[in-house]
């Protein structure tokens, strides 16, 4: 009996919380569609004001009861908010201009609202909230900013107990209500210092309670006409249904088809700015209760509720940040606070609609207010303030700030379809932009860069003093229409006398057509100097290669003109000049034993000694050793060609670390550490070796120390020289 007491008790104990948490949630949602209300009939004047203040009752209240419904997100309110209502009151802005009829021009509002639906079912559908990120941050930066400014000035009449449209400035000081100011003024100054005193309340709240309690107390002793007027009665059953009446009696298939085209792009800017919403939203709330709602299902519920509060002539609806923020911190179930908030809405409205009427104008218009100065701190001042703090060290975080106020000026003065199109050329601007700075270009020092092709004596000297005539241009970034120019004047200050030419397009992200262009105009130009124009860095059917054929680029030529990496640009480069040096010249020379790098400055005797420790063996095309494997012996390539690899990312990908032909040695590490091989090596032809393995070497020891000291004499200089080569390498490849 008594666990049965003490579990009626604590139901009953939540069920007051919860009520308690629907209540104030609701009278923040009030507070709110007033404002907003206000907000939305700006454009039309004082005759569109009972109509806007019952279109955002049936927003805040059918239209969160569907999103609550749908997205079962815990904590998310949906009601209409300020940065969407402001969207939609400069769309009718835009259409009283050309309508008398306010119903008219409702019905256009109302039908942007449901195209603002579609197109959010549409992206939840796709799942295409996550894309949002990629709106340049200085781009919806502007569009908050303009927003909020917009949101400031038309609540300043209001504030100052005028009305704005059609009055000059030299009789605007004449009509200005000094108690309005002092009204309006208390409520911001409440707003800015309860934040500061967690008890007293919710700021919205609290402001409301006090601006209201300033504006009697003025109206006793100044009179109500020195303070601004208050809400006028509505009567929402009544008006609502007036409103959808009206609506639908303008609506024929030709209006539908000219009027969707006109109000198009302000339901994109609507259904973006409630995507921005509901993603910050779900990132808000999610660190908060520490689960993160599906957003792409948070958009299918805003599509479905703006069609239908679309078709009732409702305001739009959005997920409020705000109010979902407070419903989060409430102490009862998170869940249930929409729904209830809703319905505990729509009771307050119709029980105690009339009590509306004590509102006072200037109030819920500093409260507005407040919200749109909010917008414009949190995206535009954010921005100046960082790029003020970063601009001595970077001038680039110029660009963000200002492309952001020159949007919010494009939307404040011109209009959101003008701010649009700004913002999209802005946001190529600024790809463009941040793209080129990224790229780099340069041409490396040729006289530090060779193939790893390991040539002979002879033919190693040569390359050594005329690699001048090979130059090197490995850009790094994205080359296109915006950074064409400097690979054309890169391409056009090849020095003369250069023979070859090898742009390495390894470290190039993305190739675009009109870099496609210059580079073939560039190799064209350089052929007819008689510089031959080699590409590298495009394997053979890799994805870049077979793009830039696609973009249609067949100068140089693909087949014999572009390479895998630039160690085989490279070395194509120094067989054609070694060549044209030796017409003739074999490549791979004869073997000769004793010029060998282990065998140089050795007499006949030593030679044959040495050759007595080594073991023949015929190795075909493959792999010799690899990677990780024990590594006991060295060898000296007799025939053949051996090249020592290590693999890439990709399933078949390697870069190759050396090349080796006749006379050449390699493995020597290994051997004389006793370690694993630390890469591969590939018989890229049939081979003949000579090995020299640990044992045969500390028998050569014990045998013949001065053979043996002579050996390794000329192990370390070959070991100092490969050191150098690889230490100029890192220094090129830097």
């Amino acid at each position: 009996m008594k666990s049965s007491a003490a579990s009626k008790a604590a139901l009953a104990r939540s069920a007051v919380q919860s009520l308690g948490d629907w209540f104030i949630a609701a009278l923040l949602s009030l507070s709110n569609l007033l404002a907003v209300g206000l907000l939305a009939a700006a454009p039309l004047g004082t005759r569109a004001i009972e109509i806007s203040l019952v279109a955002a009752f049936v927003a805040a209240t059918l239209g969160s009861l569907l999103v609550a419904w749908l997205a079962r997100a815990p904590a998310e309110i949906a009601v209409p908010a300020p940065s969407t209502t402001v969207i939609y009151a400069a769309l009718g802005a835009d259409l009283v201009i050309n309508s008398g009829s306010i119903w008219e021009v409702w019905a256009a509002m109302s039908l942007a609202v449901v195209l603002m639906g579609l197109i959010l079912l549409l992206a939840g559908a796709l799942r295409l909230a996550g894309f949002i990120k990629f709106v340049p941050s200085p781009v919806s930066a502007g569009f908050v900013t303009g927003i909020g400014l917009l949101v400031v000035w038309s609540q300043l009449g209001p504030i100052l107990g005028v009305q704005l449209r059609g009055v000059t400035l030299d009789k605007l000081w004449s009509q200005v209500l000094p108690g309005s100011i002092i009204v309006a003024a208390v409520t911001v100054l409440t707003l800015l210092l309860v934040p500061r005193f967690k008890r007293l309340g919710e700021p919205v709240l609290v402001a409301l309670i006090a601006g209201t309690f300033t504006y009697y107390l003025l109206a006793a002793f100044m009179g109500p006409g020195a303070l601004g007027g208050t809400l006028n009665a509505v009567q929402p059953q009544a008006l609502a249904i007036q409103t959808t009446t009206s609506l639908w009696s303008v609506v024929t298939p030709r209006w539908l088809t000219t009027t969707a085209l006109q109000v198009l792009p302000y339901a994109g800017l609507l259904a973006l700015q409630a995507i921005m919403n509901a993603a910050m939203n779900a990132v808000t709330i999610g660190n908060l209760l520490g689960k993160r709602s599906d957003v792409n299902r948070s958009l299918v519920a805003l599509g479905c509720a703006n069609v239908v509060c679309g078709a009732l002539g409702a305001l739009p609806v959005s997920t409020s940040a705000l109010q979902s923020v407070a419903a989060a911190r409430m102490k009862g179930n998170p869940r249930s606070v929409a729904a209830g908030s809703a319905v505990v809405l729509f009771v307050l409205v119709l029980v105690a609609g009339q009590w509306l009427t004590w509102l006072p104008v200037a109030v819920l218009a500093a409260v507005l207010m407040m919200a749109g100065v909010g917008m414009v701190n949190q995206s535009a001042v954010r921005l100046v303030k960082t790029a003020w703090s970063a601009h001595s060290r970077d001038r680039s975080t110029l660009w963000t700030p200002g492309i952001a106020i020159v949007v919010a000026a494009a939307m404040f003065w011109g209009s959101v379809p003008l701010a649009l199109m700004i913002g999209a050329v802005l946001a190529m601007v600024l790809l463009a932009i941040e793209l080129s700075a990224a790229t780099r270009f340069g041409a490396e020092a040729s006289t530090q860069m060779g193939s790893r092709r390991v040539w002979a004596p002879e033919q190693a000297s040569w390359l050594r003093e005329h690699r001048s005539k090979v130059a090197v241009f490995r850009p790094q970034g994205a080359l296109f229409f915006g950074t064409a120019d400097q690979l054309a004047q890169q391409l056009a200050s090849t020095a003369p006398g250069t023979r070859f030419c090898v742009l390495d397009l390894s470290r190039v992200t993305t190739v675009d057509a009109t870099a496609c262009d210059i580079i073939a105009a560039g190799a064209t130009a350089l052929a007819a100097t008689g510089v031959r124009p080699l590409l590298a860095g495009l394997p053979a059917g890799s994805a870049h290669s077979r793009n830039l054929v696609a973009l249609g680029l067949f100068c140089p030529d693909p087949h014999t003109q572009w390479f895998d990496d630039l160690d085989r640009a490279l070395e194509h480069a120094e067989i054609a000049l070694l060549g044209e040096r030796w017409p003739g010249i074999d490549t791979s020379p004869r073997f000769e034993f004793g010029q060998t790098p282990l065998t140089l400055g050795m007499s006949e005797n030593d030679l044959q000694d040495l050759r007595a420790c080594l073991r023949p063996m015929d190795v075909a095309p493959g792999t010799l050793f690899s990677h990780g494997d024990a590594g006991s012996s060295m060898y000296i390539v007799e025939a053949g060609q051996i090249e020592i690899r290590i693999l890439g990312t990709g399933p078949s990908s390697h870069t190759r670390l050396a090349a080796f032909g006749p006379g050449s040695i390699f493995g020597e590490m290994a051997m004389l550490m006793s370690q694993q091989r630390t890469a591969d090596a590939v018989c890229v032809t049939p081979a003949r070796l000579l090995e020299l393995d640990r044992r045969s070497l500390d028998q050569l020891e014990n045998r013949s120390p001065r053979l043996y000291a002579a050996l390794m004499r000329n192990l370390n200089v070959h070991i100092a020289h490969r050191l150098d080569l690889a230490t100029g390498l890192v220094r090129v490849l830097q």
